[in-house]
């Protein structure tokens, strides 16, 4: 049987504790090395929120936090928001 490819797109609501240690963490030497566009608090947490998610790892594995304690972040609830799909993807002349 043939397979068919589909482009899913998951728009997720993340709704992430943040201990404040680690945004006062988050100055100019971090972002040098890690990422010049997180300059927020919300940036931060966007940042965090990511990679815990899509990983499902611990603080401690996100870059720029491999020291801290994987307590001072914690997704508390997530849910996905919407959801589409569309026929073709990566090598199918859709992209």
């Amino acid at each position: 049987m043939a397979k068919r490819r589909f482009a899913v797109t998951l728009e997720s609501i993340i709704i992430l504790d943040l201990d404040e240690r680690i945004i006062e963490l988050v100055d100019g030497n971090w972002r040098e090395m890690y990422d010049p566009y997180t300059k927020t608090p919300e940036d931060i947490a966007c940042y965090v929120a990511h990679d815990m998610y899509r990983f499902r790892y611990g603080l401690s594995h996100v870059d720029g936090f491999v020291g801290a304690d994987d307590s001072m972040a914690t997704i508390y609830d997530s849910w996905i928001e919407d959801l589409s799909a569309t026929e073709g993807g990566p090598g199918d002349g859709c992209w």
